[in-house]
């Protein structure tokens, strides 16, 4: 079950790497919808971890990174965990009616 978001430290810098818990969650079941919403709370630049067992996700997040003017950094597994990770980009998303 999809937690908050929540923050810890970047050993490597001084950004802090801000975590999703989406397991459970495909694209379909609400996955882009949350790291959506998730990343609109970042500034530029900023780093966001989703936490996912679904096996299809490295792909959809690759893709909607893509799309959306993200940027892709990549997919870690620790312990059978996969960590994805994105990296807000600079572009507003603008919504409109139509």
């Amino acid at each position: 079950m999809a937690t908050g978001l929540y923050s810890r430290p970047l050993m490597s810098s001084n950004f802090s790497v801000h975590s999703i818990d989406a397991r459970g969650l495909s694209a379909t079941d609400g996955l882009l919808l949350l790291v959506t919403r998730s990343l609109d709370k970042l500034k530029a630049g900023e780093i966001l971890e989703i936490l996912s067992d679904n096996p299809s996700a490295e792909h959809d997040l690759t893709a909607w990174s893509r799309l959306t003017a993200n940027r892709w950094i990549g997919t870690t597994t620790s312990n059978g965990r996969k960590s994805h990770r994105i990296e807000k980009g600079s572009s507003l998303r603008v919504l409109t009616d139509r």
